[in-house]
């Protein structure tokens, strides 16, 4: 019998409907989720007030206490003329699953957000962005976990 072990992942999510819930945690063995050290999401948003993790807070709720994550990485592209959700409590489900203790090998965490524009930017939809950062008290004010957020518009 062949084990495979897996220690970075990738996922790039795409679909309006795709629910990446228990994906991971059901796809890997529980020995491959015990050697899995990173993870990259990319989430593609071309549509209004989609969850700007697919989900993926409810994902790592499932494996919290089973795993050596060390780096986790959510870049979000907000596609031309779309919009994420602004709304706060949905974006601090990230600090509040990650603070619970259940990564204790987690060194950082990278979350990056691109708005793509063909015409000038929607400078009340980057300014709520912007405070999205406030969200993340935990993760902030760390000193295990180097914290970074950025925010960037890009044309298309």
């Amino acid at each position: 019998m062949v084990q495979m072990f897996w220690t970075d992942i990738y996922f790039l999510v795409s679909e309006p409907n795709l629910n990446c819930l228990e994906r991971l945690s059901t796809t890997l063995s529980p020995a491959s989720l015990k050697t899995l050290k990173s993870v990259t999401i990319t989430p593609l948003i071309d549509w209004e007030n989609f969850d700007p993790y697919a989900n993926w807070t409810h994902e790592l709720q499932q494996l919290a206490g089973r795993n050596v994550l060390e780096v986790l990485v959510i870049d979000i592209d907000v596609e031309t003329n779309s919009r994420c959700t602004t709304d706060p409590a949905r974006w601090a489900q990230l600090d509040i699953v990650l603070s619970g203790g259940g990564f204790p090998y987690l060194g950082c965490v990278e979350l990056k957000v691109t708005v793509w524009h063909a015409a000038p930017v929607d400078e009340e939809f980057m300014a709520r962005l912007r405070r999205i950062e406030d969200q993340f008290q935990w993760l902030r004010e760390s000193k295990e976990v180097d914290f970074s957020f950025s925010l960037r518009s890009e044309w298309v």
